[in-house]
């Protein structure tokens, strides 16, 4: 729905993962959207705003350098198709897929959101915050989405007192 509805109004895709720590999320989103945007006849653009407070963390994920055991949940076809090995034997996530995401340094506790978003994809950052933290975070989120965009949590949190502000797609996986 989201590679379609982007494709049909001739413009890129918007993601954000907030707390993207060392980037995994980003760059499985990215994978995932570029294997989906192949079976479009015309291209389909993305771009992926990966942010975090821990800059040390921002710098490894840009680097997009994985070990084998950090890679073991990644199909062979996926390391085939987007991963090449480095000289020192880790994963090296290719720049066909790098190109599409941006890592900066962001504060969801403080800063504005990211705008005119199809997906934000944060899964497991509010379960560090406080409920009135949570709830600021999430009404954030939905200034920054799009109408029909959609939003991931990870499978222990919610919108809260948020709900209005949702239509629910998959309660169960958020």
């Amino acid at each position: 729905e989201l590679i379609r509805r982007a494709h049909q109004e001739g413009r890129a895709i918007r993601v954000w993962v907030p707390g993207c720590a060392s980037g995994e999320e980003a760059y499985s989103i990215a994978m995932v959207l570029a294997e989906a945007a192949a079976d479009f006849p015309t291209p389909v653009e993305f771009q992926i705003f990966a942010s975090d407070v821990h800059k040390g963390l921002l710098a490894e994920a840009a680097r997009g350098e994985y070990t084998s055991e950090r890679m073991q949940n990644v199909s062979e076809e996926r390391k085939r198709q987007f991963f090449t090995r480095s000289p020192t034997g880790a994963w090296q996530i290719d720049s066909k897929i790098r190109k599409n995401i941006i890592f900066a340094p962001h504060d969801v506790l403080v800063d504005p959101p990211f705008t005119r978003l199809d997906l934000v994809s944060c899964r497991n950052l509010l379960i560090y915050f406080s409920i009135e933290a949570q709830q600021r975070v999430i009404g954030s989120f939905a200034f920054g989405l799009l109408e029909k965009g959609f939003l991931f949590l990870g499978g222990s949190e919610t919108v809260g007192a948020q709900r209005e502000s949702f239509e629910f797609v998959d309660v169960r996986r958020r």
